[in-house]
């Protein structure tokens, strides 16, 4: 699986940013518990039309069930994240195996386009749908708290 960069930038920027924001008061008290952080909602879209790559795409969407970082929602516009699948199968519709493309972009609350988060592009056997599709949802739902990060450093924190 090959993956951009870009996430890798983003990520020590949102933590020097939130590194050089902390501050830590002295009084003697306890510091209070951390809030719960809401898991971030999700939108799949997919254009998978080779037997392999719907069951990709069906894996992932069951991942995302039951995952406790992102929760998957039927409407785009309701969705933080979006994960746009294309898959397609390398050797003339034999159905033992798919191509895919997962990029995944972020729509944040104060713009109607989405932005550019992470991308994914490999190769799934049929007996490996399941562990390739774990390793999108894992890898998508990594960031999440650097996502949430960086939205509440430059938006501020959710309601």
């Amino acid at each position: 699986m090959l993956r951009s960069s870009l996430p890798g930038i983003l990520l020590a920027f949102a933590g020097a940013l939130a590194h050089a924001q902390d501050v830590v008061p002295e009084t003697t008290a306890a510091p209070a518990a951390p809030a719960p952080e809401a898991p971030l909602t999700v939108h799949v879209s997919a254009s998978a039309v080779d037997p392999v790559g719907r069951q990709f795409v069906e894996a992932i969407a069951e991942q995302l069930r039951q995952s406790t970082d992102l929760v998957p929602v039927d409407v785009a516009n309701g969705a933080r994240v979006r994960l746009k699948i294309a898959t397609l199968d390398p050797d003339d519709n034999i159905g033992r195996r798919t191509v895919y493309s997962v990029v995944v972009t972020v729509r944040p609350v104060d713009r109607e386009l989405d932005v550019y988060w992470n991308n994914y592009v490999g190769l799934c056997g049929q007996a490996r749908v399941q562990a390739c599709a774990r390793s999108i949802v894992d890898e998508a739902g990594a960031p999440a708290a650097s996502l949430r990060t960086i939205i509440e450093t430059t938006l501020g924190p959710a309601p």
